[in-house]
């Protein structure tokens, strides 16, 4: 073959791939690199304003914060003020009591105050049946004391129990409202903003001061708060306070937060541990706990040394105790019979 040939021929084919790449190849790929570089552009801008609006946010939470902090010191005052006033006032004197004049005492000459008296001590000998009866009514009357005295405290369990029998219609009215205007995920977030508030250990002293009212309490926690609660949640402030539930208010959130994980086919489970576990083990686990409720398992690992070994599962007021700490507990409860 002629060489001039084959070379004019790979000129060809190179002017050729070369008309292709430019009019084919070259503009699509330009397109897709000045798309990426306004892409990377828009992407900065935006991280931008977000660092912005991020610092903005932080100034105006800090301010709203300084500005609760000082409504809260004005109402701290004026509940002080208050109760100096209310203690300077004059209380009233004790109104005197009256003499009692008592009976003569009748003589002990006669016959007959020996025969009665004999008879009462013979009446009033000692029985162990009716020692045991007084001893049954004593009981029974400190039991009656018990319940009714306010310095006695029950055990926690059965504290825990009241609280979330409390709490339980509180709950479930709130769910149902939030139900019906399909708005759980607000709900959830107004219910833990009340809680934290009301678990701040400054609110806590605030309202340990027996100089605060019922009303100072409220608008407390109306001014924490603030615009980030609507008006129905407001209500709900207003009446655990005027009802004196205050303290149930944890327990209101524990519970909704059940009831919607119930509505949604998810279950709440703690899983306790010895050591960390593995990705492959909690999968396992949770596993065995779908199967068995039929629900989806929000699943939370926490690592308890104190086990010595093992798990503990607890989904709602169910525990399933595979830990060491608990088989020895076990064997010591079965010895001990």
């Amino acid at each position: 073959m002629n060489i001039g040939i084959t070379m004019l021929s790979q000129a060809v084919a190179l002017a050729i791939l070369i008309w292709f790449t430019i009019k084919l190849i070259w503009p699509p790929l330009m397109r897709a690199i000045e798309h990426r570089q306004k892409q990377i552009a828009e992407g900065l801008a935006a991280a931008e304003r977000g660092k912005q609006d991020l610092e903005l946010a932080g100034k105006r939470a800090a301010e709203e914060l300084q500005r609760a902090r000082a409504q809260a010191g004005e109402i701290i005052s004026q509940a002080e003020k208050r109760g100096a006033a209310v203690s300077k006032k004059p209380r009233a004197l004790p109104k005197p009591k009256r003499s009692v004049l008592l009976p003569a005492p009748r003589p002990r000459s006669s016959r007959k105050y020996f025969v009665s008296r004999r008879r009462c001590v013979r009446r009033w000998r000692y029985s162990p049946l009716r020692a045991r009866r007084r001893s049954s009514s004593a009981r029974s009357m400190r039991r009656h004391t018990r319940n009714y005295c306010p310095a006695w405290k029950p055990n926690s369990d059965k504290t825990m129990a009241e609280l979330a029998t409390i709490a339980r219609p509180y709950a479930e009215a709130v769910f149902r409202l939030a139900k019906q205007g399909n708005a759980l995920p607000a709900w959830s977030d107004a219910l833990n903003l009340i809680a934290t508030v009301y678990q701040d250990p400054q609110i806590q002293a605030a309202m340990a001061s027996p100089k605060i009212t019922s009303a100072d309490i409220e608008r407390l926690l109306l001014v924490i708060c603030g615009e980030r609660i609507d008006g129905v949640a407001r209500n709900l402030i207003q009446l655990l306070v005027h009802n004196r539930r205050l303290s149930v208010l944890v327990e209101i959130r524990k519970l909704f937060e059940q009831l919607r994980l119930e509505d949604e086919g998810k279950v709440d489970a703690k899983i306790s541990s010895a050591f960390p576990m593995e990705d492959a083990q909690r999968n396992h686990v949770v596993n065995l706990l779908t199967s068995r409720f039929k629900r989806k398992i929000n699943a939370t690992v926490t690592v308890d040394p104190d086990l010595i070994g093992g798990i503990k599962v607890e989904v709602g007021d169910k525990v399933w105790d595979a830990s060491v700490r608990g088989r020895l507990q076990t064997m010591a409860a079965t010895l001990s019979k």
